[in-house]
């Protein structure tokens, strides 16, 4: 998620003009619309798997590797997982002490909505029917 400059009025100056002080607002994150179907695939079996987890702000997407251990992803990875989340095939969850490495911190699991798992089941019934 991306951060814009923003102005308030903070009250007013000595001569009775308002004074403008800068606010942080957060801005729309823009979706890239990732189109790789295989890669797409793979961060969804990861999600259903060990899962995912966004980090601090803007959030970082990590992959959670074993009880409340995490590592960082690849730009293209972190892309899918963000695009998933816009297009609400993935949501934000709960709060979760992590550590990667040395640092340790809380952070948000990545769930994967109901409606998402039912497509994930109608599409691996329809993948594997036989002809």
């Amino acid at each position: 998620m991306g951060w814009k400059e923003t102005e308030d009025v903070a009250g007013v100056d000595l001569f009775g003009d308002p004074v403008k002080a800068p606010g942080v607002v957060a801005a729309p994150r823009v979706s890239r619309g990732v189109k790789d179907r295989d890669l797409t695939e793979s961060v969804l079996r990861t999600a259903l798997g060990d899962g995912y987890a966004v980090i601090g702000h803007p959030a970082r997407v990590y992959r959670c590797v074993g009880r409340g251990e995490i590592e960082s992803v690849p730009g293209y990875e972190s892309d899918v997982v963000s695009d998933l989340i816009d297009r609400d095939l993935l949501r934000i969850g709960g709060w979760h002490d992590y550590t990667c490495g040395r640092s340790a911190g809380r952070g948000r699991a990545v769930l994967v909505s109901t409606g998402t798992r039912t497509l994930l089941s109608r599409w691996a019934t329809l993948q594997w029917q036989p002809t």
